[in-house]
């Protein structure tokens, strides 16, 4: 009997585990892959048009809005790019803090992606949840080495979620020297956990899929570049930013909302592998000989390789910032008085995802006339594009549906693709038919997995004392979402000193730590059920799952942290969960007349709860 020649069309209308909202097509026809679109579908943003007639010293602050994982990146390429223009040098104390600071944003963003978003992909796992049940102490080692770079953000930028620390001339203030002591001393501790990051990388089997590209990325002549450089390829370019425009375009795909990108006219890779490919001899010899020994080698052209890259950028980033905090001195003025001066500034850094690409115009009061941004993902996704196409032919093109879907998945989350924010579901929608017989089926299936969390702030105390108490407030500076906080501050001063107070600004898995060390725990948060206004919710752990999708007006699932809290074994004895109903989310800093009062209501319920307990 002659064998059938099938055609089957694979559509993925929302991706997991990556940052935001894309989607995959795939039409397969006779073994020949006849279509593939990499879909992204997210509204426009506008950050572009934000920002004109906006003031220079304004733009750090908007930019960092951009992205809750990577907002240092966009600060310190928009911090640059004017300071080139203005004519300001920040000074070698600055330079040297912001390099930390950027080393905190890759350790934090590399950490996420390798244990929370790509690793499970390699271990049969829908979730890091499922990851941790089988591996724990992975899992707890890829949290503690976030939770030291969401530290050096904070310390640096006042907050790990969308910083505030950096203006145009400098920082807006100086760390103590007891603080980058403190700091350099948990970086010291954490580097042998980097290092078996990188064994551990190394170790796991990827498919043998190497295919030919062009890097890209920033190349410094002193070291390995990460906020300074030149941007550089693996055919030889070697431009400054104001040059990119010359070699990179832009441009539109009718299926997709964000803007494409083309070196050249071909599609090339930025990112962490990019970076090594092109600077892996700028690295300090003690990690080359570590990537030698593990069996790793650079330039690589598997883009699986991506993963143990980022652990390596992990280990360079904490030993880097131990080494610059080395000999810390306050600096007797953290910035430089800036004069604004009309004109173009251009500038790049590299992103934890890759090139990142600023162009402002000026006018001679420091007004934003006009800018523009070009991010790693749109850099990215012609690659991306062209990496699935290769990869499937590699892999095989007659596999079962769920076979392809997840080896689509697995390579577009290979490049840790930042669209905007949380995706929480997967539906797959499968077309087959064969073009002889006219036979002709659909398939759809839907799988729960864990969504993407913003970077996230916690607290070391893995060698406090065993808390018996402790209540925490999660929440932002916006509106109503600040109710957690405000039920924290209604306690104050009410409750005897051993129970711990503490205010947590979107902790997703930073929330861990702190249960951690807990006998008994009581959660406060936002959340947006459909309930009137001011309502108070008290959810027992049998009813987790129905509040998971109402509970936390942000994007940050807290019912998820706390299910792999539990795989660790980190879950206190007893934890209550308390939501209060806002509404939509409200500018500025007031509450709502309604949420002010159910806060002060729940702190009473608290207190006499407490009382007769």
């Amino acid at each position: 009997m002659a064998e059938r020649r099938k055609s089957l069309m694979l559509n993925v209308p929302v991706l997991t585990r990556v940052e935001g909202e894309g989607a995959l097509d795939l039409r397969i026809r006779d073994g020949n892959i006849e279509e593939l679109k990499l879909r992204i579908f997210e509204p426009p943003r506008f950050f572009e048009k934000f920002l004109e007639g906006r003031h220079y010293s304004e733009v750090p602050d908007i930019v960092a809005r951009i992205c809750g994982i990577c907002p240092v990146a966009y600060q310190m390429t928009a911090v640059q790019a004017l300071e080139k223009l203005f004519g300001v040098e920040a000074g070698p104390w600055a330079c040297d803090m912001r390099r930390v600071f950027y080393c905190g944003e890759w350790i934090q963003s590399h950490a996420l992606h390798i244990h929370l978003l790509a690793a499970p992909d390699f271990f049969g796992c829908n979730s890091a949840i499922e990851l941790a049940r089988i591996h724990p102490e992975v899992v707890r080692r890829g949290l503690h080495l976030q939770a030291v770079g969401n530290e050096i953000m904070e310390l640096f930028g006042a907050r790990s979620v969308h910083p505030v620390g950096l203006r145009v001339g400098g920082f807006h203030h100086a760390p103590s020297k007891a603080q980058a002591k403190a700091l350099r001393q948990k970086l010291h501790d954490a580097l042998p956990q980097a290092e078996e990051l990188v064994r551990w990388t190394a170790g796991i089997p990827l498919p043998n899929d190497n295919q030919p590209f062009i890097s890209v990325a920033l190349r410094h002549e002193t070291g390995y570049a990460i906020e300074a450089g030149q941007i550089a390829a693996s055919d030889g370019l070697n431009i400054g930013a104001p040059e990119y425009d010359a070699h990179f375009a832009e441009y539109q795909q009718p299926h997709s909302t964000a803007l494409f990108s083309a070196y050249h006219q071909q599609p090339y890779l930025v990112g962490p592998l990019a970076r090594l490919n092109l600077n892996h001899a700028q690295l300090p010899e003690n990690i080359r000989h570590l990537i030698s020994e593990t069996g790793l080698s650079f330039p690589n052209g598997n883009v699986f390789t991506s993963m143990a890259a980022r652990a390596v950028e992990i280990l360079f980033a904490i030993q880097e910032a131990a080494r610059l905090l080395e000999n810390y001195q306050v600096s007797d003025s953290p910035y430089v008085p800036v004069k604004p001066k009309a004109g173009i500034a251009h500038g790049a850094t590299e992103a934890p995802r890759g090139l990142l690409w600023h162009r402002y115009e000026v006018d001679d009061t420091g007004i934003i006339l006009n800018a523009r941004i070009v991010p790693p993902t749109s850099q990215n996704q012609a690659r991306i594009e062209e990496d699935l196409r290769l990869s499937l032919l590699n892999f095989g093109l007659d596999h079962e549906d769920d076979a392809l879907r997840l080896h689509c998945e697995k390579v577009i989350r290979n490049y840790d693709p930042c669209i905007s924010c949380a995706t929480h579901f997967l539906r797959m929608n499968v077309e087959r038919s064969s073009s002889r017989a006219g036979i002709h089926s659909q398939r759809t299936n839907a799988v729960k997995v864990l969504p993407t969390y913003e970077s996230l702030q916690t607290e070391e105390r893995g060698n406090n004392p065993i808390k018996k108490t402790r209540i925490i407030g999660i929440g932002s500076p916006l509106g109503d979402d600040q109710a957690g906080w405000r039920v924290i501050d209604a306690l104050k001063g009410r409750l005897p000193p051993e129970i711990e107070l503490i205010k947590l600004d979107r902790p997703g898995t930073g929330l861990i730590p702190l249960l951690e060390n807990t006998r008994h725990a009581i959660l406060i948060d936002a959340m947006q059920g459909g309930a009137a206004l001011g309502t108070i919710r008290h959810f027992s752990k049998a009813e987790w799952a129905i509040c998971q999708q109402g509970l936390s007006s942000h994007s940050v699932d807290m019912v998820d942290a706390l299910k792999l809290a539990k795989e660790l074994g980190a879950l206190p004895e007893t934890i209550e969960l308390y939501g209060i109903e806002i509404g939509p989310a409200m500018p500025g800093e007031t509450s709502s007349e309604a949420v002010r009062a159910a806060t002060e209501n729940l702190a009473d319920m608290i207190v006499r709860e407490l009382e007769f307990s």
